[in-house]
């Protein structure tokens, strides 16, 4: 039931941010298929030369092409992005790099709240951790989103990324008007939410803490009326500490 649950709500997630993603794959798909029928034109009538002569004509072949590889790319690297974030994982117990998965979130959610926010990265080189990089990707989109609801349109958003020896720390932190009392002390419960019901489910939070915990990791926060920065941390992953395996 506890898979199920983490598993439906980081489907939720991406729902959340799917809008904003059809949006962007739009805009390159309807530029392709703008250039393929100029191309298809330029085949059905091969006499047609520009007045300035065939080589112009074969320059803006070459252009078209050149655009049409650039928006493939586009949507390649929304694709990706949205399959990192949305794959199930069976094994959770995965040696990854956090900071790709973070990247991959990253990508995701400011590309879908681009007019929503500005999002700045600090993600320097991080050892390895152990867990679910599609699980981690949900931990930051809920706490993306997060975010967002508290801050206005147009505020900032930040993550930042450091380790230790034996420690990767991962902060969210927002410039909105802070978690009031009454509600900070139950942030972290199931079905708890000060959102309006169509905003949220009250399991966001609830979610990252289990997804967190099952990493070996922890999560809190810290508020004010100047913001609110959510903070991860995970152990790193050490392979010399793992126990051999039996011979």
């Amino acid at each position: 039931m506890r898979l199920r649950l983490i598993r439906s709500e980081q489907l939720a997630a991406v729902g959340r941010v799917v809008a904003g993603l059809a949006h962007e794959i739009n805009n390159p798909l309807t530029g392709l298929l703008g250039s393929i029928e100029i191309m298809q034109e330029m085949v059905a009538a091969p006499g047609r030369t520009p007045a300035a002569g065939p080589d112009a004509s074969r320059e803006e072949l070459r252009g078209l092409l050149l655009d049409c590889g650039m928006m493939v790319d586009r949507i390649r690297e929304l694709m990706n992005a949205v399959r990192g974030m949305s794959r199930d994982c069976e094994k959770d117990d995965l040696a990854f790099d956090p900071g790709r998965a973070i990247r991959d979130a990253a990508r995701v959610f400011a590309i879908a709240r681009r007019n929503k926010c500005h999002l700045d990265l600090s993600l320097p080189g991080l050892p390895a951790i152990k867990g679910s990089p599609g699980r981690l990707g949900q931990v930051m989109l809920n706490l993306l989103q997060n975010g967002v609801d508290a801050s206005a349109d147009g505020g900032r958003l930040t993550i930042v990324a450091e380790s230790t020896e034996a420690r990767v720390r991962i902060t969210v932190a927002d410039h909105g008007t802070g978690i009031p009392a009454d509600v900070a002390e139950h942030v972290f419960e199931p079905f708890f939410t000060s959102k309006d019901v169509d905003r949220g489910t009250g399991l966001g939070l609830y979610i990252c803490r289990e997804i967190v915990t099952s990493m070996g990791g922890s999560i809190g926060f810290e508020t004010s009326p100047a913001g609110t920065t959510f903070r991860v941390d995970l152990p790193a992953y050490l392979p010399e500490r793992d126990p051999a395996p039996p011979s």
